[in-house]
């Protein structure tokens, strides 16, 4: 936030009598502080921000602003240390500095300090009540630290400031759908895509909203739609196969999963590939990706389970209740996880 804060007009005064010499100087300063001000390559940015800062020319809140700019640098740079103490340093000298607490709040929402990112947000609200994205960001902390409705609470204030803002609409709707409000967090999505239709992140979201309410022909859609735009998107292609795994259409399935993990091997797209082989009945093919899955993902419930079926159906009864065991250990409700995405049966 900082490259767009309201530049802060630094005023020099010069005698009739200054030299040459002084004169210069006067005029490097003012290339630094618009260097500083303006520059958009974080690295140069630095060096700009660093030569006014030591230059002298600035001091109390006229100093913090250069504080700032450089710590927002930083920030990009992905060097919180160096970002930390600039804020620090930029609050030491304004307290009331609105772009330091942002910024700062902004690090500790990286560090998942999550507690003191909503401190900084606190406060320069109080300064500043009518900026939509601090209300955001203030969101996004409680969202992160699972408060879910008092996310939602600073989202929609976010959204009365800013009707426009998409990234906003999307916060709230992955809050409403973390707890299973599925059709308002697709209102949002939506809303958020009425907006900026090329909302990559929107739409991966819809999708994964409608596959968890069971929603598969949409959902399916929008994974057509994630694919054609990016066809080598791992995720996605993981996602589209699994969604063909629940509408048993598995074998539509195959191709997805194959290409995902030529991309990318995960475990869960192992798993993906693995129900999909044991929904067709290739108990060898199943059992090979359910242990790899596992070998990749030890902690892997679904995985477990579905290996413990395929060795039940092999008539392995030992090593399927070792597996049942060990899925239900870890997630105790996985039999009817998987029943309810229906990839397994219910057992009679």
């Amino acid at each position: 936030m900082a490259g767009s804060r309201t530049p802060l007009r630094a005023c020099f005064f010069a005698s009739l009598l200054l030299t040459l010499l002084i004169a210069g100087q006067a005029v490097a300063a003012s290339m630094e502080e618009d260097g500083c001000r303006n520059e958009r390559k974080p690295a140069i940015l630095v060096v700009y921000c660093t030569k006014l800062i030591q230059s002298g020319q600035l001091a109390g809140a006229k100093l913090a602003w250069a504080y700032v700019n450089r710590g927002w640098a930083y920030r990009l740079q992905e060097k919180d240390d160096l970002a930390m103490a600039d804020f620090d340093t930029a609050l030491n000298l304004d307290p009331k500095d609105v772009d330091a607490l942002y910024e700062r709040g902004n690090v500790y929402l990286h560090r998942k300090d999550y507690g003191k990112a909503i401190a900084d947000y606190d406060a320069a609200i109080q300064l500043r009540p009518g900026a939509a994205g601090l209300w955001d960001n203030r969101g996004m902390a409680y969202h992160e630290s699972g408060q879910y409705e008092r996310a939602i609470k600073d989202y929609d204030e976010a959204i009365r400031l800013n009707p426009k803002d998409y990234r906003a609409l999307n916060n709230r709707g992955q809050a409403r759908r973390n707890m299973g409000k599925y059709d308002l967090a697709i209102q949002d999505y939506d809303a958020a895509l009425g907006l900026k239709p090329d909302y990559i992140i929107a739409l991966i979201n819809r999708a994964y909203a409608y596959l968890k309410s069971g929603q598969y022909e949409q959902a399916l859609a929008d994974y057509n739609s994630l694919v054609q735009k990016n066809p080598d998107d791992a995720e996605a292609l993981n996602n589209r196969c699994w969604t063909f795994v629940v509408m048993h259409r598995a074998r539509e399935g195959l191709g997805d999963c194959d290409r995902s993990l030529s991309l990318q091997p995960k475990a869960y797209t192992f798993d993906s590939r693995g129900f999909a082989h044991l929904q067709l009945g290739d108990l060898a093919a199943a059992i090979a990706d359910f242990d790899k899955a596992v070998e990749l993902d030890p902690h892997k419930a679904s995985s477990l389970f579905g290996r413990g079926k395929v060795e039940e159906l092999q008539g392995d009864k030992l090593a399927a209740a070792r597996d049942y065991a060990a899925a239900r250990a870890i997630q105790s409700d996985i039999e009817a996880d998987l029943v309810r995405k229906h990839v397994l049966e219910a057992q009679q």
